[in-house]
């Protein structure tokens, strides 16, 4: 039979199909009114030349009587639709439009099957099929195909149209492949204009997330890590190549009348190509259910990239959509940053999560990590916090043991309140059995075996962390810990540099560039190290003080004066009932020489937990004392 030609128009990343009435953005469609689209067509027809108002309202509107506000509240909208800043669509004053995009046009075949997904396809004729290219096959823009009914089964809803464009073979993005081994799920923009919706967005994509990152299969850059893009406006292959990652998801998120709207597509970072799209729907009220829309998308990529992976359930532990968006709003303060404010804000959020499910098991994880944190750090001379983070924790095995977060919420209380260094290792293997993706446990995990002296382990699961958060202050300044302790100074001091890049307020790293400097004998850049330490003192949550080590500092250099009149005034502050780092104390005795006064406040060091005592075995600061005694049978009795 005769095939009737279609026309297509293209300009920059945009491709319309006036006959399918469909405009689609990088494989995703726009959404559009339906006067939108016929101006649109209109200007791009005549593209070049001026469209007067008159003709646009005869030719859009007919006979309908209609004002001008019409029209250019039209245009208002197609302009935001095709990226706001209306470099298409000059404006002629006082007579009409005109498009000046680049546009290049296309004749196909109607039922081509190179043409764009027919937005009108009926269900019953909706076949999904999957075209596969040999490996480096150029697709054509566009290219996509129908969909297969009823595919996932019945708790699978999809849009009438799914688009599904592949530029890889079949078992590309197999985890011994070369082109992917990593990838990175952005949070989904919300566009249904209606800010109450953002928890969608991070909420689907963290979903994501646990799902592929709990198969170790493909490294999946953590929730954490991809927290700071701007949902609206990332570049997802910019994006993509900061977090270093092979392959990247991205998504839009309409919200209305009830329903959920979910359009996805998967890039290939290092050329921008589109190895796979999809779109679906579902009821808003069970977005984060068993059957919910992540679970979809994550069947819909195993199921069209085959031989692939193998995931668990992406529910999160609870129905309630607003208790997941008030978990992961603690998770973005707590994560990082360092700041009490942060971490007690984190504690506030997680109550929330739990006020609107009282069983959510991750919730209470997330609020024993924040009550750990804030005791690692001598935040609570009363010792209130370790007993709450206990309960939290306890609550939290109580309701999902089998979440990696719960095992390493866990072991972070072994390693920081309790000392049970054997406990927290096991724990933190548990988690990572679980989930090899959750960061945070390779973090703890790393620092427990620093503790017992393993360094080389410590080294490999630091490096993991960084790699999977390449654009985390946290992860690089806890991989150059880890290379000071092993007395690899010059990488170290790498490591805790791009910390500072990324943040130049993190004062955990100003602080390990001091003690690295100090070590290499960097006197002048310890000092200017440490004064930003003490700057940022008041917000930071930094373990070990910067007057005290100054006061080491200047000891080191010979000044023993001041660092003296330092020590005088700890002991007159500890007599006084107020709460000052021992270990601190410590290093300021060590630089005066005085290794009798050094071992009386690491005695006291071990009875308070100082954090930084832990590290006792590896601490090269500890090293004058390292053949005395006392010292000996005080790692004996840390268990190290």
């Amino acid at each position: 039979m005769l095939l009737q030609q279609q026309q297509l128009y293209e300009f920059d990343q945009f491709r319309l199909n006036p006959s399918e009435r469909l405009l689609v953005h990088d494989g995703l469609p726009v959404s559009l009114t339906p006067k939108a689209f016929d101006v649109l067509t209109v200007l791009i027809r005549r593209r070049g030349h001026l469209v007067t108002k008159k003709e646009l309202m005869a030719t859009v509107w007919g006979d309908s009587i209609v004002e001008d506000g019409n029209l250019v509240v039209t245009v208002s909208k197609l302009r935001k639709a095709l990226g706001g800043d209306g470099k298409y669509i000059q404006t002629v004053s006082k007579q009409g439009y005109r498009f000046v995009g680049d546009v290049r046009e296309e004749n196909i075949a109607e039922d081509d099957p190179a043409d764009l997904s027919r937005a009108d396809e009926t269900p019953s004729r909706a076949i999904q099929t999957l075209e596969t290219a040999e490996s480096g096959d150029d697709i054509p823009r566009g290219a996509a195909f129908p969909v297969r009914k009823g595919l996932y089964g019945a708790g699978l809803l999809l849009l009438v149209a799914v688009s599904v464009r592949i530029g890889m073979t079949r078992d590309a993005f197999h985890a011994g492949d070369s082109n992917v081994r990593s990838m990175a799920v952005l949070p989904f923009a919300n566009v249904s204009g209606d800010p109450q919706n953002d928890y969608l967005g991070l909420g689907i994509a963290d979903a994501i997330i646990t799902a592929f990152g709990s198969t170790g299969q493909v490294a999946v850059r953590p929730t954490t890590a991809v927290l700071k893009y701007d949902t609206q406006l990332a570049d997802p292959v910019a994006a993509g190549r900061e977090l270093k990652a092979d392959a990247i998801l991205e998504g839009r998120v309409r919200a209305s009348n009830g329903r959920v709207q979910v359009s996805v597509r998967l890039l290939r970072v290092p050329n921008g190509g589109t190895l796979w799209t999809g779109s679906f729907e579902e009821d808003q009220h069970r977005a984060f259910t068993s059957q919910s829309i992540s679970d979809n998308i994550v069947r819909a990529m195993i199921e069209e990239l085959p031989g692939t992976l193998k995931t668990g359930p992406t529910h999160r532990g609870t129905k309630s959509a607003k208790a997941h968006q008030l978990y992961l709003q603690g998770r973005s303060f707590f994560w990082d940053q360092r700041r009490e404010e942060g971490v007690r804000q984190s504690i506030s959020y997680f109550r929330q999560a739990i006020a609107e499910d009282q069983d959510y098991a991750l919730a209470y994880a997330g609020m024993a990590d924040s009550y750990t944190r804030l005791a690692a750090f001598s935040t609570d001379p009363a010792g209130l916090t370790p007993p709450l983070a206990k309960a939290s924790a306890l609550r939290a095995l109580q309701l999902g043991g089998s979440l990696a977060e719960v095992h390493t919420s866990l072991g972070f209380i072994s390693f920081s309140c309790d000392w049970n260094w054997n406990s927290a290792e096991q724990e933190f293997k548990r988690s990572l059995s679980l989930d090899p993706s959750y960061n945070p446990t390779r973090h703890w995990y790393s620092e427990t075996l620093a503790v017992l002296g393993r360094l080389d382990e410590a080294l490999d699961q630091a490096q993991r962390a960084e790699r999977a958060e390449p654009l985390s202050p946290r992860a690089h300044s806890d991989l150059g810990w880890i290379l000071y302790l092993s007395r690899r100074y010059d990488q170290a001091i790498q490591a805790d540099r791009k910390a500072v890049e990324l943040d130049p307020n993190y004062a955990r790293a100003h602080t390990f560039l001091a003690l690295i400097y100090l070590q290499t004998g960097g006197f002048a850049d310890a000092i200017h190290e440490l004064e930003e330490v003490r700057r940022l003192a008041d917000e930071h949550l930094t373990g070990t003080t910067g007057p005290e080590l100054i006061a080491y500092a200047q000891s080191l250099q010979g000044h023993r004066s001041e660092a003296s009149r330092v020590l005088t005034d700890l002991t007159a502050r500890s007599q006084n009932g107020q709460v000052v780092r021992p270990y601190s104390a410590a290093l300021v005795c060590l630089g005066l020489g005085d290794h009798a006064c050094a071992l009386e406040w690491l005695e006291r060091a071990y009875e308070s937990r100082d954090p930084s005592l832990a590290y006792a075995k590896t601490d090269p600061c500890l090293d004058p004392v390292r053949s005395e005694p006392r010292f000996g049978d005080l790692l004996k009795r840390m268990g190290i």
